[in-house]
């Protein structure tokens, strides 16, 4: 479904940066979905957002279409 990048800073703040595909709607093959450039420029992004803080922590991930996901669940109260 979608890239993801975390970056926890020194001071233990975290930030996400998230993308999905450009061809959404169709099987990727893995090869396709790990892009190295979105990676990349996910990583350029969350990091940008420490204003030069020090890292503690990156994460990588990708977010996979759950096909039997349908609709939201109600839980009854």
């Amino acid at each position: 479904r979608s890239l993801v990048v975390k970056v926890k800073f020194a001071d233990f703040t975290l930030t996400s940066a998230e993308r999905a595909p450009s061809e959404q709607g169709r099987a990727l093959s893995a090869d396709r979905i790990m892009d190295e450039k979105i990676f990349r420029e996910l990583l350029s992004e969350a990091f940008s957002r420490g204003e030069g803080r020090a890292v503690r922590l990156i994460g990588v991930g990708v977010r996979f279409m759950d096909p039997e996901e349908t609709s939201q669940l109600q839980l009854e109260l």
